[in-house]
């Protein structure tokens, strides 16, 4: 289902292949992993998007390649003529870094889920991919997957220090205790 969450902030809740619940957003023009096409179980970013007469979209982003982000990737992208951003990977048409600006988004690399996760931040609003799960998501995977538990408490560490006002992850609610949210994550043992 859609929810408005904020001033220009769309997000969408929809169960991916594996039956997680992912969350997808559109902000400013950038439709944020969308994983929600084709598994039957409820409404599409595809479909919103051709039935509205919306602000244009320019592109779609992807956090970091793992399967429940990809999936239905490469469809959406192709089907709404979009070029995918993200990190360096098969499934993206433009690669983009960390410290370069997407639609007054500024890029920020958070390892530790994965050594190539990339976040979005602006006016103290974090896209977190899986750097974060709300509502007890398990953040961290096993390193044969990618994850780094040196590397998560290091993001989580720098994330502590910001004046973040809302985080958006990719799975379970959004959350506004940043501070207390990274804090205990950047002491985490496993």
């Amino acid at each position: 289902m859609w929810e408005i969450i904020g001033p220009g902030i769309l997000m969408l809740r929809a169960r991916t292949g594996v039956g997680r619940i992912c969350n997808s957003y559109l902000v400013d023009g950038i439709l944020i992993e969308p994983c929600s096409y084709g598994y039957g179980e409820g409404p599409s970013w595809v479909e919103w998007i051709e039935s509205k007469n919306r602000p244009p979209v320019t592109a779609v982003f992807l956090s970091h390649p793992h399967g429940d982000h990809v999936r239905s990737l490469r469809h959406i992208a192709e089907r709404l003529k979009l070029p995918v951003r993200g990190p360096a990977c098969k499934y993206v048409d433009a690669p983009i870094q960390a410290g370069e600006i997407l639609n007054g988004w500024k890029v920020l690399h958070a390892p530790g889920h994965h050594p190539q996760m990339l976040c979005l931040l602006k006016d103290n609003v974090l896209i977190a991919g899986d750097a974060a799960g709300g509502d007890g998501w398990p953040v961290l995977i096993k390193p044969s997957a990618g994850g780094d538990i040196d590397d998560h408490r290091n993001s989580c560490s720098r994330f502590a220090s910001m004046p973040l006002d809302l985080v958006l992850p990719a799975h379970g609610d959004l959350f506004t205790n940043a501070r207390d949210y990274f804090q205990k994550e950047s002491l985490r043992v496993s």
